[in-house]
């Protein structure tokens, strides 16, 4: 009896982090699900021109999308921006590029501001339009 309840207690412990783990993190993987996702959240959502990433060299890019949202009660901008790669590679190779044009769109230095790689696509923004993305 007692070795079923460890492995329940186990089974238990082992999905609750699962769910805490997938609760935060990265934007839809699905360009379209993300803009479904920000519009649902009442954000502005829109493909993003992508011709200054080509003009830097940077190859690979799939699709971009951008969103944005006046928060009223906090007065401040909301906005994210997701950078979608054909492949993980492509995306590593525009790490550099990419992270410094998120450093110039933190322009307040918000501590609030992320800018992260996750596989094939990479994302900056706030903490909230991250998590609205998802």
């Amino acid at each position: 009896m007692k070795k079923v309840i460890s492995i329940v207690c186990l089974l238990a412990l082992t999905v609750s982090c699962l769910f805490a783990f997938t609760s935060c993190g990265a934007p839809n993987k699905d360009p379209e699900k993300a803009v479904e996702a920000l519009e649902d959240a009442g954000y502005k959502a829109a493909d993003v021109d992508v011709s200054w990433l080509q003009f830097l060299g940077i190859k690979g890019i799939d699709k971009a999308v951008k969103g944005t949202y006046w928060d009223e009660e906090n007065e401040k901008l909301e906005t994210i921006t997701v950078y979608y790669f054909e492949s993980a590679e492509d995306a590593e190779s525009a790490w550099e590029s990419i992270s410094k044009k998120s450093d110039e769109e933190n322009k307040d230095d918000d501590s609030d501001w992320v800018c992260k790689q996750s596989g094939t696509m990479i994302y900056y923004g706030t903490k909230k339009a991250i998590k609205a993305a998802k």
